[in-house]
């Protein structure tokens, strides 16, 4: 072998003796480099969690924006469509014109005349509203009278989906596919009514499909990579989309798709799309229940988490960096620590042979140079401590004989105080049989050990039938979980629990009992065991429950009118309060309808005050019916006056609340199937509306409800007037 193989293998087995298994120095060195690695990687690999999971988030975030800001504006088109066919026909005169060219049908010459008039009509509204490919009319037996595509006339859509809902309400059918136009149409109708509101027919259109193109194929907020597109239930694609799908037809199913129209609700998740090949995407997807289609809003994963992955590569470059610079650091430090330790190992040795006059010499300022010098004064004070052995010897004898002096008084203290305890036990065992309360001891196995008469008389068992039982025997099984729950805790934390539980009696009656137990420890800090005091609360569970019962009646009957079974005037307030400040912070509308029972006291004053007030109870359960959505609120504003509060609604949606209680009135019992029918009463309502702010207050929607309702009284009575609150 030659010199330098020598040296090579002397300096590793050098290396390994200095970090041999059980030595100090390997022991400090582990220890040290688990101190500084270990917080190193869990830092770095936090960060680079937190870096990852933050930027998803941003990018689900920006997808869900863009997903919701493009649903709001496709709703707000689907919506407006039946509005913008009623304003075709908001005319009376075209109205008329529809009606008599429908009921001149068997007169071609009059029909003729009237048919002109009409298309024209039609086709300006095409061209205005600019929302439709087609409008045209059907009589309401579902046959086509007139179109603005001459191709539909006489066209029967008797058996259409759209044309039967439209007969009772202005209905828009969700995107479907059409035999008849062999493509995917949106149509949109509504009842058209004469002046004595007999039904004569139906106004219907189909919506330009290009409107979502539109919207989808705006890409503002999505990236190189990002795209939106509809989807219907049948998976196909309703919009243009980015890429190529992954086969032939125009259906896509990928995660993000079947999650929507599934499950029907809205999420976000990373899966791969639609493309050929696919490719991994971060996608947000919104199930559009009004057009029952998915809105999907994807990015490719690529494109979204490139920053992400750039910094984790330098987090990761920071990170080995430092990883190697400690653990160089930390060999150093062990050296410097280990080193001095040696030599006092080998000086020490040398001391134990006698050698008392061994000093060690090191010349440093920190712990180790202060352990040094304290060692040498210590083997300097030893070696005196020999030479002077005998002295101190008799001294320690001395010292033993006055310690056992004070050791035999102290025993006979002892035995006096013993004395003492024992007749403190006799008057605690005296107050123990005499106490109302149930002491109760218990072993570790949750077995009684200790039961007194107090027990007796709350659980009905004699002492001998409780020792030993199980606590099963007095704890229901309900409420046996949490007594073992209880148990652990004492057993665990030695500290004193209070605690409510049900219980059973002997004779199998159940009883609530207020429970105090406290851990019993011997003089060494062991649990041997827990002590309980048990008091019958039965009566008072009842009187706090009657008492709650109470106080939950009492609550109802001040926010209830007595007659009408509806909010009375202090809930109202109050509950305007509430919605004014939540509206005011989304800028929402808030909109109020305040009606008056027409002539009602000349109603009064002709049927008597108990068919009036029968009057008013029936009128306030229509009105109620009438308001369908869990967020509305109807009050008795006073008197024969309604308040309607609907948050987050419309002028037109207030005024489409209206008609549905004209609706719900003409069917009350009262009116009908007597002997004498009363004549039908009517309602005049006032509606304000406004978006809240803190330029203006609640009671200012309440006085512009009330000039509404003014103006509808002196126009007639059972008229509807609006009034906006202007919050500029």
């Amino acid at each position: 072998m030659s010199t330098e193989n020598k040296k090579d293998t002397s300096k590793k087995i050098s290396f390994l003796g200095r970090y041999k298994h059980g030595s100090l120095r390997r022991t400090l060195l582990i220890t040290l480099l688990s101190l500084t690695l270990i917080p190193i990687i869990s830092i770095s690999t936090i960060t680079i969690w937190r870096q990852y999971e933050n930027s998803r988030a941003q990018i689900v975030n920006q997808l869900t924006s863009v997903a919701a800001l493009k649903e709001a504006q496709l709703l707000s088109w689907f919506n407006s469509l039946s509005s913008d066919l009623e304003l075709v026909v908001a005319n009376p005169s075209v109205r008329a014109y529809i009606s008599e060219l429908i009921n001149s049908q068997h007169n071609e010459i009059v029909a003729a005349s009237w048919r002109g008039v009409i298309e024209d009509t039609l086709k300006v509204a095409l061209v205005h509203e600019n929302k439709f490919d087609e409008i045209f009319i059907i009589d309401e037996r579902g046959k086509v009278i007139i179109s603005t595509d001459p191709g539909r006339d006489a066209h029967d859509f008797s058996d259409a989906l759209f044309f039967q809902e439209s007969l009772n309400a202005p209905f828009v059918q969700a995107p479907s596919f059409s035999p008849i136009y062999e493509k995917m149409v949106i149509f949109a109708a509504v009842p058209l009514y004469d002046e004595n509101n007999r039904l004569y027919g139906v106004l219907a259109g189909t919506a330009k499909l290009e409107t979502f193109n539109e919207y989808m194929l705006e890409r503002a907020g999505l990236g190189d990579t990002g795209e939106t597109y509809l989807v219907n239930m049948d998976h196909v694609i309703l919009t243009e989309v980015l890429y190529v799908p992954n086969a032939e037809t125009e259906t896509i199913y990928t995660w993000g798709v079947e999650e929507a129209l599934l499950k029907k609700n809205h999420g976000n998740g990373a899966y791969q799309n639609y493309q050929n090949p696919p490719n991994d995407v971060l996608g947000v997807y919104r199930w559009v229940s009004d057009l029952e289609v998915a809105l999907i809003a994807e990015q490719s994963k690529s494109e979204s988490f490139a920053k992400t992955y750039q910094n984790i590569s330098i987090t990761l470059s920071i990170t080995l960096l430092t990883i190697i610079i400690t653990i160089l650091v930390v060999i150093r430090v062990t050296d410097y620590i280990v080193e001095p330790l040696t030599t006092f190992i080998k000086i020490a040795e040398r001391a134990t042979g006698d050698d008392l006059t061994q000093r060690i010499s090191l010349n440093r300022d920190d712990e180790i140079g202060t352990l040094a010098k304290v060692f040498n004064n210590m083997m300097s004070r030893l070696h005196r401590s020999i030479e002077t052995l005998e002295d101190r010897v008799a001294e320690r004898t001395n010292e033993i004989l006055g310690i056992n002096t004070r050791l035999t008084h102290e025993i006979v203290e002892r035995q006096h105080a013993e004395e003492d305890l024992r007749k403190s036990q006799q008057r605690l065992s005296l107050h123990i049989e005499q106490t109302i309360l149930a002491v109760i001891e218990w072993d570790l196995d949750f077995k009684i050990t200790k039961w007194n008469p107090g027990a007796e008389r709350i659980f009905g068992y004699k002492k001998a039938e409780a020792i030993g039982q199980h606590a099963q025997f007095i704890v229901s099984e309900k409420h046996y979980q949490e007594a073992e729950n209880i148990w652990g805790q004492l057993l665990k934390a030695k500290g004193g629990t209070r605690s409510s539980n049900q219980n059973i009696t002997k004779d199998g009656q159940i009883i609530y009992c207020e429970w105090y137990n406290t851990p019993l420890i011997d003089p060494q800090g062991k649990i041997i065991g827990v002590a309980s005091l048990a008091q019958d609360i039965t009566e008072r569970k009842k009187n706090e429950k009657a008492l709650r019962q109470a106080s939950l009646e009492l609550e109802r009957l001040t926010l209830i009118d007595d007659l009408t079974q509806i909010a009375n005037r202090r809930r109202f307030y109050a509950y305007l309060q509430q919605e004014w400040r939540e509206l005011s912070r989304t800028g929402k509308t808030l909109s109020l309808i305040i009606c008056d029972i027409d002539h009602f006291k000349e109603f009064n004053d002709t049927h008597g005050h108990l068919m009036g007030d029968e009057c008013l109870y029936q009128v306030a359960q229509a009105i109620s019916r009438a308001s369908k959505r869990p967020r509305d609120l109807v009050a008795r504003y006073g008197g024969e006056e309604f308040a309607i509060l609907l948050p987050n609604t419309e002028k037109e949606g207030a005024e489409a609340v209206t008609r549905s209680i004209q609706e719900e009135l003409k069917t009350l019992p009262i009116f009908n199937g007597q002997a004498n029918p009363i004549k039908a009463v009517t309602l005049s309502f006032g509606i304000s509306y406004t978006i809240p702010s803190l330029k203006t207050q609640p009671e200012d929607l309440v006085d512009t409800a009330d000039q509404a309702l003014y103006k509808a009284k002196n126009s007639g009575r059972n008229t509807v007037a609006s009034q906006e609150l202007n919050s500029i």
